[in-house]
């Protein structure tokens, strides 16, 4: 049978499926526009996503599971060691360990499991779900132990495992919360979660409390199945899983306001490697310090946890029922005081006022020092009180229940001194109750900060599985532990963890900061065509590789044009003085009529509040607290005028008189506790005052007799630098009464403030009034490098290093400079950015504190220098730049990047006046403390003395020292 020829149609049809273009009837088109309504589907979903604000019902209810979580795991504090000896009388210290640990193994298996798939899912409500039926299994297999009639005890371990497994939804829940809300609100998010789940952590001890009331062998249900004191913790665990499937499934929606939109977007690897706006890498090292903070925050509770019950029974002499009431009284009231924190954290958002690593620092001490106090020292009096395996036999024939510590069990009983269980069970609920809640909120928040805004439910499900792991080694360490040494070697493990971590904290204490996730750069982008951007970019990486430096296009085009708009602004009075404000495009202006001025400055000129006239003299410093809260203003007078400053206006002013006319100020915060301090550089001193007293509490020396202080300027923390009318220029550290380091003028012409410090604190740049700079290293105070500016008009008369990197702004009677000063010794002066005022001359330059741009002030009017903002993203400079080392005696070079060029602050190694120079590293993020002003030798001094306790206590529980050693004679007894 031969074929049959296609007919037209067919023959139509073939070719249109052969060539779409040939389509009349306009299929391909409907094909094309289902598939852009397909991907507009898919931007809309993700659009629907993504919110502006913080979506707090969702966080509320993911607190809520947390709330169930926490109940179901607390309820078997006090009961799984009683009811293991119920149902199975050959269960152990040991196999109670096991039966603990069994549920951190379950969870450090599922928590990167259930936090990989939420990641790629990109959702958490699948992972969540099922995490709660396996809770809901694992709960009621616990129940069916009591029904088994022989090796019960393997059923509970089993279940246990299981329930271990489906609490790898905290890892979710916590993921979710740093994804779901914005960086203002993480730590009051953190806390509505962790104070979920420390209200489970009260609320289960306190249900086990009322359940004891059953008693035991309790109600019967079902066939063998009863209610008891045992099991009524099992069957609450699987009614609240039931609520928890409720709320999840029916209110919770699953917004995100705390990431990317990329990163709900599904993309390949080579559109991911094509993207411009993909997130910089977190710091692993970082990272690793929050697992090994975690693990022993873990450990160190999961310790205390194990040891609670038998340390009740054996060393303080309880029954099983006076155990769980005890320990359930505990366990209320120690997270009664956790969950007030949270409540405080949640209402007052303290998040926002403190330092979030000093409080992991100090909450740490707090779980040292509960150890230290807590701990069975030899000097102690009294014993645990005693009984044999003969008289243990006897008394469970008899159905009664013998108290105390089985001395042919343990030979430790008439030897490890007794600990008061009211110093004992007081600590636990001071310290743990404070200590644990401040861990939880600070450390998560900070984690989900230094992971930046991307999905982190991989990494939030490590850090749960270090958790776990905590949770896991811990309770068998410490009960075989406890079998043969007694309390005291797992009190020095959770000693020697904690200090660990203490020590990890100081020695990386810069690198725990959030991710910054735009780059700080100088730069001027192309309007030429693309080809020109990519053969610009090119030829840079070409000079790099021949390691030639040169980074003019920070500063100009290709094709030579400029991209930096000049704003002046002009008023009836010259601004002789002014600052700006920290955070914002905002500054306050002193006239030479003695006027203050508010001035929103980006881009427009706008007087957010009147002009307050607070000086009959012209206005010669002016300067504002670090808070933005109060703006401090002289006139060479014997006072200081205070306005305090609030929702862009000023208050009621005030006046600070001191005991000399005062012709500069500088504003500080002191780093311990906040507070202000004030400045304040005379004729030959400089006087310190408290702004809150109005007390004077310290005064500096001038060293040059006769020379007058005309300009200081804060460098880093403690650290000031002053310049005075003999055009010298001096550093101060403000905890001694002389300066700490010297710098003569450099010519006759030099400008008494052509002086400032680079953002790292190390180098001072000095103008000589011609077209000279010169920089000296602050360590050694020793000339190390001096750079000619070409073309100058007439003499350089001010300059500023940016506040966060090393770029500098210089101008002359004319023109206004920008200097890259990343590479000093091949350091790119740019071409003229901008004119002065006519018939002006700058006298002062202050840079924005975040934004590309400047501010210059002269005789006449103030001016803003700002970079063309829709132009920022059109040229894209390598990242790759030259770090510098300064040593004594000549400069060494390294490769950095440009995001770590800023470096740790200087203060931590000036705590003398002897200042010995020191190498640059590299620095992430933001600034670390400030230059706080505490010798790092009490730390060193301090780790040593916690490491030489240790050791001794090691060594002296262990038995390779004896002394204090104290053995009171065994008792005999007579049967």
């Amino acid at each position: 049978m031969s074929p049959r020829n296609p007919t037209d149609h067919q023959k139509k049809d073939l070719e249109t499926f052969r060539n779409p273009s040939l389509d009349e009837d306009g299929v391909s088109e409907i094909i094309n526009a289902k598939k852009t309504e397909i991907d507009a589907q898919s931007v809309t979903s993700i659009s629907d996503r993504l919110v502006d604000k913080t979506p707090w019902r969702s966080v509320i209810i993911a607190g809520g599971l947390g709330f169930c979580q926490a109940v179901q795991f607390t309820l078997y504090f006090s009961s799984t060691w009683p009811y293991l000896q119920v149902v199975d009388r050959d269960s152990t210290e040991e196999f109670y360990g096991a039966v603990i640990a069994i549920y951190s193994i379950g969870q450090l298996i599922s928590s990167p499991l259930f936090g990989y798939w939420s990641t790629k899912s990109r959702g958490v409500k699948a992972p969540l779900v099922t995490c709660l039926i396996l809770s809901m299994i694992g709960n009621f297999t616990y129940v069916l132990a009591e029904i088994l009639p022989h090796n019960a005890r393997y059923l509970v371990i089993f279940a246990r495992l299981i329930v271990g497994i489906g609490s790898g939804n905290v890892s979710v829940l916590k993921s979710y919360v740093a994804m779901a809300s914005t960086q203002q609100d993480r730590g009051r998010a953190f806390a509505f979660l962790t104070g979920g789940i420390t209200l489970g952590q009260t609320t289960g001890p306190v249900l086990q409390l009322l359940f004891t009331m059953i008693g035991y062998p309790g109600i019967p249900m079902f066939g063998r199945m009863k209610f008891n004191m045992y099991t009524s913790a099992a069957y609450s665990a699987v009614a609240m899983n039931f609520l928890a499937l409720f709320f999840l499934l029916g209110l919770f929606e699953e917004k995100y306001a705390g990431i990317d939109k990329s990163q709900l977007e599904k993309k390949t690897k080579e559109e991911k490697s094509m993207d411009q706006n993909r997130l910089p890498p977190f710091d692993m090292i970082a990272v690793f310090v929050c697992y090994c903070t975690i693990f022993a925050q873990r450990f160190t509770f999961v310790n205390l946890e194990t040891l609670n019950a038998p340390m009740g029974q054996t060393i303080f002499g309880y029954t099983r029922l006076r155990v769980v009431q005890v320990l359930g009284v505990v366990h209320a009231a120690s997270t009664a005081v956790a969950l007030v924190l949270y409540i405080a954290f949640v209402v007052f958002k303290l998040d926002r006022y403190m330092n979030l690593r000093r409080q992991v620092i100090i909450a740490f001490f707090g779980l040292l020092i509960f150890h230290f106090v807590t701990y069975a020292w030899p000097f102690l009096p009294g014993r645990p009180e005693t009984y044999s395996q003969q008289e243990y036999d006897l008394a469970q024939d008899n159905g009664t229940e013998l108290t105390g510590c089985n001395s042919d069990r343990f030979d430790w009983c008439e030897s490890v001194p007794r600990v008061d269980e009211y110093l004992f069970y007081i600590t636990t609920v001071i310290f743990v109750g404070f200590c644990q809640p401040n861990i939880n909120i600070t450390l998560n928040t900070l984690f989900s900060k230094i992971l930046g805004p991307r999905r982190i439910g991989t990494q939030q499900g490590i850090l749960q599985m270090c958790g776990s792991a905590a949770r896991l080694v811990g309770p068998i360490l410490a009960s075989q532990a406890y079998t043969k040494y007694g309390p005291q070697i797992p009190w020095i493990m959770s000693i020697a963890v904690v200090a660990f971590v203490i020590a990890a904290w100081l020695v990386f204490h810069n690198r725990m900061v959030p991710l910054t996730t735009g780059i700080f750069k100088l730069e001027l982008t192309s309007r030429s065509s693309s080809s020109a951007s990519e053969r610009s970019t090119e030829a840079k990486r070409r000079r790099h590789r021949e390691k030639v430096v040169d980074i003019a296009p920070f500063f100009k085009s290709v094709s030579g044009d400029d991209f930096w708009n000049c704003i002046p602004y002009h008023y009836t009075q010259p601004a002789r003085a002014f600052t700006e404000l920290p955070q914002s495009s905002q500054c306050v202006v002193g006239d030479r009529a003695g006027g203050v001025r508010l001035l929103e400055v980006d881009g427009h000129a706008e007087e957010l509040d009147k002009k307050h006239n607070v000086h009959n003299a012209e206005i010669v410093d002016i300067c504002v607290n670090p808070g933005a809260s109060l703006v401090a203003s002289t006139s060479n007078e014997k006072y200081v005028n205070l306005l305090p400053l609030k929702d862009n206006k000023f208050g009621k002013s005030d006046r600070l008189k001191t005991e000399q006319a005062v012709r500069s100020l500088v504003c500080v915060e002191d780093c311990r506790n906040g507070a202000n301090a004030l400045l304040c550089g005379c004729k030959q001193v400089i006087l310190a005052y408290d702004v809150v007293t109005r007390k004077c509490f310290g005064t500096m020396f001038n060293d040059q007799s006769g020379s007058t202080i005309t300009k200081l300027s804060g460098v880093e923390g403690c650290l000031l630098l002053s310049a005075t009318a003999d055009r010298c220029n001096q550093l101060w550290d403000i905890r001694v009464q002389r300066p700490v380091k010297s710098f003569d003028a450099i010519s006759k012409s030099t400008l008494a403030a052509g002086a400032h410090v680079d953002s790292s604190g190390r180098v001072l740049a000095r103008i000589d009034g011609n077209d000279m700079l010169y920089f000296h290293d602050l360590d050694t105070g020793k000339l190390f490098h001096k750079h000619q500016i070409p073309d100058v008009q007439g003499q350089l008369t001010a300059l500023r290093f940016t506040s966060l990197q090393r770029y500098l702004a210089m101008a002359d009677s004319e023109n206004i400079y920008l200097m890259d000063w990343n590479h000093p010794t091949s350091a790119i002066i740019s071409k003229p950015i901008g004119k002065v005022l006519p018939e002006d001359k700058v006298s002062k330059i202050r840079w924005h504190s975040t934004n590309k741009q400047f501010y210059c002030a002269g005789n006449t009017g103030f001016q803003t220098f700002q970079f063309a903002e829709q132009l920022d993203n059109t040229y894209q400079p390598e990242k790759k730049v030259m770090m510098y080392k300064i040593t004594d005696s000549n400069i060494e070079y390294e490769k950095g990047f440009l995001s770590n060029a800023t470096t740790i602050s200087p203060c931590s190694s000036r705590c003398s006046t002897e200042l010995e120079p020191y190498i640059l590293s590299p620095y992430y993020g933001q600034k670390g403390l400030r230059g706080s002003c505490y010798p790092q030798l009490v730390y060193y001094i301090f780790m040593a003395s916690c490491f030489v306790i240790v050791m001794l206590l090691f060594a002296y529980c262990t038995g390779f020292i004896d002394f204090l050693h104290y053995e009171p004679p065994k008792r005999q007894r007579f049967y």
